[in-house]
């Protein structure tokens, strides 16, 4: 079975455990192509009533490369009444419930129901439906990432049109050709003479011309997945999807370009070369196409 079931540090409430080990098994073992990983591990909730730890599990459901969904499990009272039951829980963006608080998630108290529900929400999407998912991601990414470097920026001058502080890079660049600094307002000067000032505005501009380059399709995005092999998606019209074993079959600049990333912080854009993004959700790279390169 493709599950690490050591993630969870099990010691107390070993019976909270075991009815998640046999959901995942009994999904697996219909299901081959399943394979689960840790999504918060235990959680405590405080009910009010009695002041009760209440105990939840939970597990990442990957299809292949894809997430499909979270399985939850918790002993508590059902709905119905039943008390001290193994409560299931199954959540995927694929349940369209009508009512209820959660209407991406259905409930059950039966092994057998969870199993069902389970099978018919985790097939695995397409490979555009796939695409699309991870494209939509990661062009929220390069859009916050271009919205904080603008927000530090302007952070500098009390909020100073991103135009301005702009204009004013391009004096003391130009200050420091000549040689002379001429008499500026005392509020200006402030804020070209920030130690974070060019720092501040390279990258904004970096990650404005990054996001550039992805809105016009120019540039892979590389996806490592959970399986060890990469998804990688050519954004030029036509979008083309591929899944390669290594990097060793991706163009020799694309893998100069990985490795340049590969070596800089997350969210640390580099002109001409692109930017990485990794975190417990995504280990994703978006690679501008082209043979120039630049220095990190």
């Amino acid at each position: 079975m493709k599950c690490d079931l050591s993630m969870y540090n099990v010691d107390d409430n070993i019976a909270i455990y075991e009815p998640l080990d046999n959901l995942m098994w009994h999904l697996w073992e219909k299901m081959p192509s399943l394979s689960f990983s840790a999504h918060k591990g235990r959680s405590a909730k405080i009910f009010d009533a009695d002041q009760t730890k209440h105990y939840v599990w939970q597990a990442n459901v990957f299809n292949g490369v894809e997430k499909v969904g979270v399985l939850s499990v918790e002993y508590g009272k059902f709905r119905n009444g039943t008390e001290n039951v193994p409560i299931y829980t199954i959540s995927s963006p694929r349940i369209k419930q009508k009512k209820g608080f959660r209407r991406d998630e259905k409930t059950t108290i039966h092994l057998k129901g969870a199993v069902k529900i389970g099978l018919s929400v985790f097939q695995r999407s397409s490979d555009t439906e796939i695409a699309e998912a991870i494209i939509k991601d990661v062009y929220k990414r390069l859009d916050n990432l271009v919205s904080h470097t603008a927000y530090l920026l302007k952070g500098l001058g009390s909020n100073a049109p991103i135009d301005l502080l702009r204009y004013l890079g391009e004096i003391k660049k130009s200050m420091a050709h000549s040689g002379s600094i001429p008499s500026m307002p005392i509020n200006i000067s402030n804020i070209i003479n920030n130690k974070n000032f060019d720092n501040f505005l390279a990258n904004h501009r970096i990650s404005e011309t990054v996001h550039a380059e992805w809105v016009n399709g120019n540039g892979t995005l590389l996806r490592y997945e959970k399986d060890n092999t990469i998804t990688a998606i050519d954004l030029r019209n036509p979008i083309r999807f591929t899944t390669v074993q290594s990097t060793e079959e991706l163009p020799e600049i694309q893998q100069t370009k990985l490795g340049m990333l590969k070596i800089v912080s997350p969210n640390q854009p580099i002109e001409s070369i692109g930017v990485r993004f990794a975190d417990e959700y995504a280990n994703c790279y978006f690679v501008v196409h082209g043979d120039i390169l630049t220095t990190c």
